[in-house]
């Protein structure tokens, strides 16, 4: 689940911020007197809504397929699902705000998103057993707080007693994505 929801709506956003470049129409949103953050806001709700939609598909088919069934307090889930999903969707519009074109945010999803979410979150393996470089790198990728959110919801039964911080961890890697895309695509406006 965890991966899905990281690498699919970040690949979609960074795509469609690409594609802007692309065919030239960021030319009018530079242009006009919308800001950055909106820009980026208007973005970010319309992949929010098709991550949120894709997690809806994903646990439908888990609990049909597999019978996962919540075992904790499913509210924390629900609330840091929604901010893991937002805070992948920012990573992708990050990435496309530093990219000129698709190949190239594809890879850079691929290689940023990916091998972090795989190799840094716990998901392999236990983060405690990462090498004390990479442990500190460990602490900025959300895939890691989101795994333990996950397993805690559904294999520990766990409640917000236990997972109160991972949700705002969250929501903090969200709103720091969503600032520095918003200040990359601030610089190419001009100031009126």
């Amino acid at each position: 689940l965890g991966l899905c929801l990281w690498i699919y709506p970040s690949l979609l956003a960074a795509l469609a911020m690409v594609r802007e470049k692309e065919s030239g129409t960021i030319l009018q949103v530079y242009a006009s007197s919308i800001t950055a953050k909106e820009f980026i806001g208007g973005k970010v709700l319309a992949y929010l809504l098709v991550g949120i939609s894709e997690c809806l598909v994903l646990l439908f088919a888990s609990v049909l397929c597999f019978d996962i069934a919540f075992i904790g307090d499913p509210t924390p889930f629900i609330i840091g699902t929604l901010f893991f999903i937002l805070s992948s969707v920012c990573f992708g519009t990050l990435i496309g705000t530093r990219t000129t074109s698709q190949s190239s945010a594809v890879q850079a999803v691929a290689t940023g998103g990916f091998a972090t979410a795989l190799l840094l979150s716990g998901y392999l393996y236990p983060v405690r057993n990462i090498v004390w470089p990479l442990s500190l790198i460990t602490i900025f990728v959300p895939n890691r707080w989101f795994v333990q959110l996950a397993r805690d919801t559904f294999a520990r039964g766990a409640d917000w007693a236990y997972d109160w911080y991972l949700p705002i961890f969250l929501l903090i890697g969200a709103l720091f994505f969503f600032l520095i895309a918003s200040k990359n695509l601030s610089k190419m406006q001009l100031e009126i």
